[in-house]
């Protein structure tokens, strides 16, 4: 096959907090020849939608059978296709490696613990937990029990723009501090996420919030981590071009998923191990899907799992 683009549409085990509560994750695969890519944009998240992503997929691979020059524009294309003109090569047993060092949590607080007691004292080094879905109380609770079980632990909390300042100084104020990595968009604007890192000095993240202010908005966060989720970002030399401007300000870099598949996630793997400026968090959603892209043991595709939205031959 020369080229071609497939949509995958995977159930989930478990509801994407902050996306609706989606049980089905749905995807693009764009293909050139060995060479693959994943084009996966977040719903409630991305700036673009699935089916305005793969029409701008198609155009380019349409023109690349024709010789002709395209610059796709979507963040989503751009890194699938960047991904897709690399030739990855994968290897499982490396995805492996990375992927037991960190987990995502989800589900309610009751299915997190009971999933945490489950570990029986094999915990990652650094798990996320999406807050801000349940009561303050509630989800102090739940921080405070990971962290009892696993003292060792730093927790990275996603309040995906959900808290006000006064419930984030509220959270901040009982939290196990030394625990917590950072906390990831805690309000919904950057003069509330500054006031409290600056009062509390507690290390905050920025994802969302990053697509809404400039460079030199956000950069004066005291403490600060950018989270890049590719998808979300664009392509490798926008990446490139935001962890450059990062690292002379002592800005650290988080490499992170958007719940891609397993073959995404492997991309972002990959990535982050050629860049050292980048920390590789977030690869670690592959459990979270009913079926995976990879065959059982293997590298190679089920194409059982994607649907042709239009291919060529040589």
């Amino acid at each position: 096959m020369k080229l071609g683009l497939y949509r995958y549409d995977l159930p989930l085990i478990k509801a994407l907090p902050n996306c609706n509560n989606a049980t089905i994750r749905s995807g693009l695969i764009i293909r050139r020849y060995d060479g693959w890519g994943e084009i996966c944009p977040l719903p409630y998240h991305s700036l673009e939608t699935i089916e305005a992503a793969q029409d701008e997929a198609i155009t380019y691979l349409k023109a690349l059978n024709y010789n002709e020059k395209y610059e796709p524009k979507l963040p989503s294309v751009q890194f699938g296709i960047d991904c897709m003109n690399e030739h990855i090569s994968y290897d499982i047993s490396f995805y492996s490696k990375f992927s037991k060092t960190y987990r995502i949590l989800l589900g309610t607080p009751k299915q997190i613990m009971y999933e945490w007691f489950q570990m029986l004292g094999d915990y990652p080094k650094v798990a996320k937990l999406i807050v801000g879905q349940y009561s303050l109380k509630d989800e102090l609770r739940l921080i405070k029990e990971i962290c009892k079980k696993a003292p060792n632990i730093k927790l990275i909390l996603d309040a995906s723009m959900k808290w006000s300042r006064e419930e984030a100084y509220t959270m901040i104020n009982h939290l196990p501090k030394d625990n917590i990595l950072y906390i990831e968009d805690m309000c919904d604007n950057l003069e509330d996420i500054n006031a409290v890192a600056q009062s509390t000095n507690i290390p905050v993240g920025i994802d969302k919030i990053l697509h809404y202010y400039t460079f030199d908005q956000w950069r004066k966060l005291p403490n600060l981590t950018v989270v890049i989720k590719p998808s979300l970002v664009g392509g490798f030399s926008k990446i490139h071009e935001l962890v450059k401007m990062c690292h002379p300000l002592n800005i650290k870099t988080v490499l992170e998923t958007a719940m891609e598949s397993e073959l995404g996630n492997y991309n972002l793997q990959i990535l982050g191990q050629r860049n050292k400026n980048f920390t590789v968090y977030g690869i670690d959603c592959a459990r979270y899907f009913k079926y995976n892209l990879f065959k059982p043991g293997t590298a190679e595709i089920d194409r059982s799992l994607l649907t042709v939205i239009w291919e060529i031959d040589d």
